[in-house]
């Protein structure tokens, strides 16, 4: 076939109508589907639309013969984009999603340089490739491959959720606040190691484990599944908030985290024996598996709240015991621990932190060790308990 060229082109037909073309088809100007459906049908080499493409009315793709290329592309309100099979689709331009957007299994490739993804309504593209560079400005539903040798950016307040892979070359997700979300409940994930503002991993039932050293300025929140450490490096500034299984299985990596809180039914597992550094509170209200690393706790005016068992930890900022706190290897460190009323604080091995107040109401200070002679910290207790017999 030969080549055709329009300049402009609008469906005004509540009819509809059927594009058929042979060779390439080219739109020098702007497509406008302001009523009916116009649909793409065969196109022996290409559609492409050089200008804007604006659908109020319908634009569905129904045959995957043929290169379909885009540039600027809007769905209005009352607009559809309707791909009934799965073809490869290329935009070089915006993207911007106010109708419905149905994109179907084949990719799309986001080929454009400065462009944005956004609208005010959810933007699902099972398989996305990112060859220039792009923001996103909404909420990017990619649930099968996000992939490209390009840079895919978040914007403020934007969402970003991979259901799938997420092999990219350059994902940027430093703008505060905005979102990632890991939600594969199909298989295993890979979390791109890199710098997210917030982090969430969804996967119930799977593992989505880190894939490089990763850096979190805002919260992590392990919704469900398990997200595993793999020995590598994780810092998180804001709540780290556990209802699934946060997990380390390597005790190569080390793990500095801010606030903590284990959740009803959430799990810390560190039976890989990491190192853990918190600089915040700790709250237990699930269960935790603490290993043999040792977790030091260098946050001032912090509280440990809930039954927790740590065998070694370090204090070298000032922390509050407000629960049943067990120790059972070593209690170390140049920090004060206080304990708080009605706390209670069991030491199994080693003490030999340079402060511990536990005057308070109630309190309870406890040695344990059976297997071993233990000395008593020099110290006013108001309670004090001693039980070696096991």
């Amino acid at each position: 076939g030969g080549t055709a060229t329009f300049g402009n082109i609008e469906l005004d037909d509540s009819q509809g109508a059927t594009w058929t073309g042979t060779g390439t088809s080219t739109v020098s100007g702007n497509l406008t589907i302001t009523l009916g459906t116009m649909t793409l049908n065969n196109f022996t080499t290409a559609l492409t639309v050089n200008g804007n493409t604006d659908i109020t009315g319908v634009l569905q793709i129904s045959s995957v013969t043929g290169a379909k290329n885009f540039g600027n592309v809007t769905i209005n309100i009352s607009g559809e984009w309707n791909a009934t099979v799965a073809e490869a689709v290329t935009i070089s331009g915006n993207f911007q999603n106010d109708g419905v957007l149905t994109a179907s299994t084949g990719v799309y490739t986001m080929s454009g340089a400065g462009k944005s993804i956004g609208g005010a309504n959810d933007i699902i593209i099972p398989s996305l490739t990112i060859s220039g560079t792009c923001t996103n400005n909404g909420n990017l539903i990619v649930a099968t491959a996000l992939a490209g040798a390009g840079t895919l950016t978040q914007a403020t307040n934007s969402f970003l959720t991979l259901g799938g892979t997420s092999a990219i070359t350059t994902l940027t997700t430093t703008s505060n606040p905005n979102t990632i979300t890991y939600n594969s409940t199909t298989g295993a994930q890979t979390v791109k190691g890199t710098t997210y503002h917030h982090l969430i991993c969804e996967n119930n039932g799977q593992i989505a484990t880190l894939g490089g050293n990763t850096t979190v300025n805002g919260d992590l929140t392990v919704t469900s599944g398990t997200f595993r450490l793999a020995g590598l490096n994780l810092q998180v500034s804001g709540l780290t908030s556990v209802s699934g299984i946060l997990q380390d299985n390597n005790a190569i990596g080390s793990n500095q985290l801010n606030d903590v809180i284990i959740n009803t039914g959430g799990l810390l597992d560190n039976t890989a024996a990491a190192p853990y550094t918190i600089s915040g509170n700790l709250q237990n209200n699930g269960a935790v598996t603490a290993g043999t690393g040792i977790f030091t706790f260098n946050g001032n005016g912090k509280t440990i709240t809930g039954t927790i068992t740590i065998p070694n930890v370090t204090i070298t900022g000032a922390y509050l015991n407000n629960g049943l706190f067990t120790v059972s290897t070593a209690l170390s460190g140049s920090g004060v621990l206080n304990q708080g009323v009605g706390a209670t604080l069991y030491i199994g091995g080693t003490i030999t932190i340079t402060t511990l107040n536990a005057t308070a109401s109630g309190n309870t200070v406890g040695y344990t060790s059976s297997v071993a002679n233990q000395n008593v910290l020099a110290s006013t207790y108001r309670n004090l308990s001693i039980d070696k017999a096991g």
